[in-house]
C-alpha cells in the first residue's frame, strides 16, 4: 500500500496536520502512516514529511529542518520571517485541491458565497478559491508554521503577561505521553498521534467554515461593490466628497459587510490604482463599526 512517512518520538502539530491533509486526497485516502526516523524506511516511503532532511516536491519529500531551508508562504509571511513547516508544505502544494475536496464533501456551492440573488453578483471565479486558501493559511496554517518554527507573535522579547496554550499546537502537543508515562506502546502513540490528526482536520475544517461561509461572502461582495464604484469614477454623486465626484479612495456600500480582511487582497486581485481609505455603509446597531 501507499506509505506515508513522518518521524517518530514526540508529535507536533505540523506534521499531524500534514498526514491528516494528505488523507483526505484520493491517492493518500487508504494510505499507511508510518512513524520513523530510519533512513532506509524514509527511502522507501511514497511521501515524507517533517522528516529525511529534503525538501523536494518532485520526490514528494516535505521536510523543513534542514539548514539551507528557507521557503516561505508568500512575501507576508517571509517579511515576519515565517517558514513554512511540514504543514505548510504540504498546504502550499496540496491546500487547493484539499479545500476543493473539503468544500465539495461540506455541499458548499455557489450560492454559499452570495449575499443577494447571483445575477447581482460576479460568478464564482479563480480569486475565490484563491481568497479561501489565502484565508485558510492567515487563519490557521501561519500560526502552526510560526509555532513550529519557534516565531513568537509579537516582535516583544519580554515575558508574556499570561500564558496561552489553547491553541491547536498546544492541544496536540498535550496527547504526547508525560514524562510519567514510561511504558506506552508503539500502538497507543500511534492512536494518539491519530487523535492529534482528527483534531487538526477539526479545525482545518472549521477555518475553512468561516472562510467559505462567511469570507467568501464579504469578498465577493466587496468586489462587485469595488467593480461598479470603480465604473463610476468621474461621475457626479452628492455623497462622495466636496466637488461632487465619486472619490475612488472611499467605498460606499448600501449594507455592512466585513471588509478589513479583505480590502488588501481586493486591492491587489483589482489593481486598483488608489488604495481604498475608506468604508461608509448604513449604521448598524449589531455589527461592529
Amino acid at each position: 500500500s501507499v506509505i506515508i512517512c513522518t518521524h517518530s518520538g514526540s508529535f507536533h502539530a505540523d506534521e499531524a496536520m500534514a498526514c491528516a491533509m494528505l488523507k483526505t486526497l484520493p491517492e493518500y485516502h487508504d494510505a499507511t502512516i508510518v512513524r520513523s526516523r530510519d533512513a532506509a524506511v524514509i527511502d522507501s516511503a511514497d511521501i515524507v514529511v517533517d522528516v529525511g532532511a529534503v525538501y523536494d516536491p518532485s520526490k514528494h519529500r516535505y521536510d523543513h529542518h534542514q539548514r539551507e531551508f528557507r521557503t516561505f508562504f508568500d512575501a507576508q509571511a517571509e517579511k515576519a520571517g515565517i517558514k513554512l513547516s511540514s504543514a505548510g508544505l504540504v498546504y502550499k502544494h496540496f491546500g487547493k485541491q484539499v479545500i476543493s475536496i473539503l468544500i465539495a464533501q461540506a455541499g458548499y456551492t455557489k450560492g454559499t458565497i452570495m449575499l443577494e440573488a447571483p445575477e447581482n453578483q460576479d460568478p464564482l471565479e479563480i480569486d475565490d478559491l484563491t481568497a479561501i486558501y489565502l484565508r485558510v493559511y492567515r487563519t490557521l496554517m501561519e500560526s502552526m508554521d510560526a509555532i513550529d518554527n519557534g516565531v513568537n507573535q509579537y516582535p516583544s522579547k519580554d515575558p508574556p503577561n499570561y500564558v496561552q496554550n489553547t491553541d491547536l499546537s498546544s492541544r496536540v502537543g498535550r496527547l504526547n505521553p508525560s514524562w510519567r508515562e514510561t511504558t506506552t506502546s508503539d500502538a497507543e502513540i500511534m492512536s494518539r498521534f491519530e487523535k492529534a490528526m482528527s483534531l487538526c482536520l477539526e479545525a482545518l475544517h472549521a477555518a475553512l467554515e468561516e472562510a467559505v461561509t462567511s469570507y467568501a461572502p464579504a469578498f465577493a461582495y466587496l468586489r462587485t461593490q469595488i467593480k461598479q464604484q470603480q465604473a463610476s469614477v468621474g461621475s457626479k454623486s452628492p455623497s462622495a466628497n466636496g466637488t461632487g465626484q465619486i472619490d475612488p479612495s472611499v467605498l460606499i456600500l448600501p449594507r455592512y459587510v466585513p471588509f478589513s480582511h479583505c480590502l488588501h487582497t481586493l486591492e491587489e486581485t483589482l489593481a486598483l490604482s488608489t488604495p481604498i481609505n475608506y468604508v461608509l455603509y448604513p449604521e448598524q446597531n449589531d455589527n461592529p463599526a
